[in-house]
């Protein structure tokens, strides 16, 4: 009742005069100075500015419903309600396990503050976390929670003083100190600004955010005029850069991690280098660094400026012909880089750049008009370097040429040069699978059965071989003769049962022709998950095949992740836990990274983690990974919000899981180069309408972060397109990616097969097959 007690003296304070609150923040503070004194060896500001405020909110006490509840079941709704992004309703509970004297009460108040802070609440942040501060003066995650919200409010001074106050008492990594340097830089102190993300840098930061930090510290030097210092500064975020380079981790949907992914890119990091040797007169330097640029990196747009700054500085001649040709050829200036090319190849015919050299020469020439002699250029280069990785795409680039210049079956001789060439490879197996299609569809069936079934037999990988099969005993159905295609289905669902033809093929062996792949199996409620026996169970996998590992290992990086989230840095989490997961050596710890992150609610993240340790595995074959991995890359996620939606909508549960974990892998801060904003990725003006609909206010941009919203929206949307089209999930699907007129033009068949093949987007083909694909996983795990 301590901090209750701090809430009546503040608001005491309101009624009786400032007087008697002074006083009583003045001891508060010469109380915290003696703990920092002991504790902080830096000298910093004063702990937080004078017009710092303590106590809690207003209450009118819990809700009738909450009465009786205990502080534990309160807590423990409170943070489920977190998790699923019902900011405004897990503080009240929060605060109501206050009133209910709940142990601990500084944790559960900065709980609070955290709730308020989500919900863009700064006042009740601020009173909530200084209540924190005036129980525990130590409670350092309480200062950088208290900083957020008094930026937001404009009391940047203040929140500046606690951030550093919050890194002198125990810092969360360099992650408050990076945000003290955002705030100084805001308001124009370069100085203090560029020292805060020194400071950051040094207490720890992943090689992204460290990136970051010592590019924008060198840009405030440059602004400053001390370009050496500048220079300083870029060479080490070129090292930063180039550790983020070699880990090249996934950034996938998350929007915090593509910014800093972006920001962290090699090559940027080395043009603003170049631009700072000049500025700090070493002319040598900066040559020297814009010819790197173009070396590693032709096909960049920086490797085009840089070879527009030397071409501009007369020293394009530094550079080799190999990479100037390979720059200029993504510039688009064709007619010189294919002779650059060409005279590079000529010269230096045993380089390992002269196959490269052809390839990029002969697509120079198709760029420039010449599309005849291209074809003809890129087989004469296959030919010349039939070991080049590069021979069987430039093949099956001619190939193309001729098909688009010539018409699809005179195209034919290319594509069965392409497996002539490379028997037995995959190269081989996709272009037999495209002259069978060419084939079938000039009308000309027999020849395409026959190209199918010796494809069927042949050496490819088990996946092409099951594509050849299913369409062999779907057109073998098709010619009347479903019995005789009906082998040709049963091997390709036994030789890739977890792809998209495998489980069609299943589909008609069990349905017959045309059967629907989603109708027949579709449920209304999912079923549990016990992660204490999925626990057990992967640690005796984990028995069999690897060493003892210690799992506790993981235990600081979810200690990190925690009190990031805690004081609202999701995304400085979300960054030390994938940096985790892609450095990890031990699969138990890796297991316990990823069962940990899925138990916060960092499903993405638990993916990523899943999908390492079945990489890590022997073999490394999903079908070959127990059930209990499996579910950790296929999670239940927000199985409450999703069962809800789905029997509103008149959804399966499972589709709408497989669909939002296609969409963004369950992350709630996702955004897409289009826009689309959270786990459902549902477009602001889409999601007006979808609000309008459902009677709901129009949320905000940064409504569509919290997966109660995006969920509700997307299950929506969902069930309205499945609505328009006779409840065919297939359909639906599509419609959601490529929206309801795309999927009308396409649904013109009946057939679902037909439907998918008929499907002309590239992007929209494979995520309509990924969705089933990812929905019978559901389905064999937990229905």
């Amino acid at each position: 009742m301590a901090i209750l007690h701090a809430f009546v003296s503040y608001r005491a304070s309101r009624v009786l005069g400032s007087r008697r609150f002074s006083a009583l923040l003045g001891g508060l503070l010469a109380v915290l100075a003696a703990v920092l004194a002991q504790v902080a060896p830096l000298a910093i500001a004063p702990p937080i500015g004078a017009r710092i405020q303590a106590g809690l909110p207003v209450l009118t006490g819990p809700p009738a419903a909450q009465a009786q509840e205990t502080p534990a079941t309160l807590l423990a709704r409170a943070d489920q309600r977190m998790t699923e992004g019902g900011y405004d309703v897990a503080a009240a509970l929060y605060v109501s396990a206050l009133q209910a004297e709940a142990p601990d009460p500084v944790d559960v108040a900065m709980r609070a503050a955290s709730a308020y802070l989500a919900a863009g609440r700064w006042q009740e942040a601020t009173d909530l976390a200084s209540g924190a501060v005036r129980q525990d003066p130590t409670a350092s995650d309480a200062y950088i929670i208290y900083a957020q919200a008094a930026a937001q409010l404009g009391n940047t001074d203040e929140a500046v003083d606690a951030l550093n106050t919050s890194v002198a008492l125990n810092p969360a990594g360099g992650y408050a100190a990076f945000r003290a340097a955002e705030i100084r830089a805001q308001q124009g102190n370069a100085a203090a600004a560029e020292h805060l993300y020194d400071q950051a840098v040094a207490l720890g930061l992943t090689p992204e955010w460290a990136t970051v930090a010592e590019r924008r510290a060198a840009q405030l030097a440059l602004t400053a005029g001390d370009p050496a210092r500048a220079v300083a500064w870029l060479e080490r975020a070129s090292r930063s850069a180039a550790l983020v380079e070699a880990a090249n981790g996934p950034v996938w949907f998350d929007g915090a991690l593509v910014r800093n992914a972006m920001e962290a890119r090699r090559p940027a990091v080395l043009l603003e280098l170049a631009s700072a040797y000049r500025a700090a007169g070493r002319e040598d330097a900066r040559a020297s660094t814009l010819v790197g640029i173009v070396h590693d990196y032709p096909q960049s747009s920086e490797g085009q400026t840089a070879l527009s700054r030397l071409e501009a500085s007369g020293d394009a001649d530094l550079l080799d012909a190999y990479s100037r040709g390979l720059a200029l050829y993504r510039a688009s200036r064709f007619a010189a880089a294919q002779a650059l090319l060409d005279n590079f190849a000529a010269a230096n015919p045993a380089d390992a750049a002269a196959p490269t050299a052809l390839y990029y020469s002969a697509l120079a020439e198709r760029d420039g008009g010449e599309r005849a002699a291209a074809a003809v250029d890129l087989v004469a280069m296959a030919a010349q370097y039939p070991a080049s990785r590069l021979a069987p795409e430039a093949l099956s680039i001619a190939a193309r040429i001729h098909e688009a210049d010539d018409g699809p079956v005179a195209s034919i001789p290319s594509y069965v040069a392409i497996a002539t060439a490379y028997p037995n490879t995959d190269a081989a197996g996709r272009a037999l699978l495209h002259v069978a299609a060419i084939s079938y569809n000039a009308g000309d069936a027999p020849r395409a059965m026959v190209v199918w079934r010796d494809l069927g037999d042949s050496s490819v990988s088990a996946q092409i071989r099951a594509q050849a099969l299913y369409q062999y005993g779907r057109t073998a159905a098709e010619l009347g003769d479903v019995r005789g295609g009906r082998p040709a289905l049963q091997q390709a669902a036994q030789l890739a049962p977890l792809t998209f033809e495998g489980l069609r093929a299943a589909d008609l062996v069990e349905g017959g022709p045309g059967a629907d792949p989603y109708r027949g199996r579709l449920t209304s409620q999912l079923a549990g998950q016990d992660r204490a026996q999925d626990d057990a169970a992967c640690g005796t996998w984990l028995d069999d095949w690897t060493n003892p590992g210690d799992a506790a290992s993981a235990m600081p990086t979810l200690a990190l992740a925690d009190r990031l989230l805690l004081v609202g840095m999701p995304d400085a989490a979300v960054a030390e836990t994938m940096a985790a997961i892609r450095t990890a050596s031990s699969p138990r710890a890796l297991y316990a990274l990823g069962a940990g992150l899925r138990d916060r609610g960092l499903y993405a993240e638990s993916i990523a983690a899943g999908q390492r340790l079945l990489a890590m595995a022997q073999g490394g074959s999903s079908g070959a990974a127990p059930d209990c991995v499996q579910r950790l890359i296929y999670p239940l996620a927000y199985a409450d919000l999703v069962q809800r939606a789905a029997a509103r909508e008149g959804l399966d549960p499972y589709v709408v899981l497989a669909l939002f974990r296609q969409e963004s892998w369950f992350s709630p801060w996702a955004r897409s180069s289009a826009d689309a904003r959270g786990l459902a990725q549902i477009l602001p003006a889409t999601a007006r309408d979808v609000a309008r609909a459902l009677g709901d206010a129009a949320p905000s941009t940064a409504d569509l972060y919290r997966p109660e919203i995006g969920i509700r929206l997307g299950a929506w949307y969902l069930g309205d397109l499945q609505r328009t089209f006779g409840g065919r999930p297939l359909i639906a699907t599509a419609g959601y990616n490529a929206g309801g007129g795309n999927a009308t033009r396409w649904a013109r068949v009946a057939d679902p097969d037909d439907f998918v093949e008929r499907i002309d987007f590239t992007e929209t083909s494979g995520y309509v097959r990924s969705v089933y694909e990812q929905y019978m996983r559901y389905r064999a795990l937990y229905g």
